[in-house]
């Protein structure tokens, strides 16, 4: 999508799909006032706040596809990384990361924890492409 956005598609020839930044907003509600809601409201704004997610996630897909529909449009060549090229790109990722942590960008400690769940996750997602593929 920053492809199309920042017009890059102008400049290049080749693109990949693999995500090199991620952005993301968060809508939060304290805890404390949450807790004093009564039970329905509760159980209303949690249904109205998935709902909206659910549906900024279908449009952020939809968007997406149009964006590579109107890169491929103007000429562009989606390309797949090698292995060793996407070990290189991710090694370099975790490093950039870990020097904006040292230099206070964010918490060196949230990073360690966002990378503990990423890897919990990906291990769980493995466990179940795993299971999915074995003969019963």
């Amino acid at each position: 999508m920053g492809a199309v956005v920042l017009q890059w598609y102008t400049k290049v020839k080749y693109v990949t799909q693999y995500p090199f930044a991620y952005t993301l907003a968060v809508m939060a509600i304290d805890k404390a006032r949450f807790g004093q809601l009564d039970a329905e409201d509760q159980r209303i704004v949690t249904e109205v706040f998935s709902s909206v997610y659910e549906k900024f996630e279908r449009q952020n897909r939809a968007d997406n596809d149009g964006a590579e529909e109107a890169l491929r449009s103007n000429g562009l060549e989606f390309i797949d990384l090698d292995e060793g090229t996407l070990q290189g790109v991710r090694a370099k990722l975790a490093e950039t990361s870990r020097q904006m942590a040292r230099d206070g960008v964010f918490s060196l400690e949230l990073l360690d924890q966002m990378l503990s769940h990423l890897d919990a996750f990906r291990s769980r997602e493995v466990s179940a492409q795993v299971s999915a593929n074995e003969p019963e």
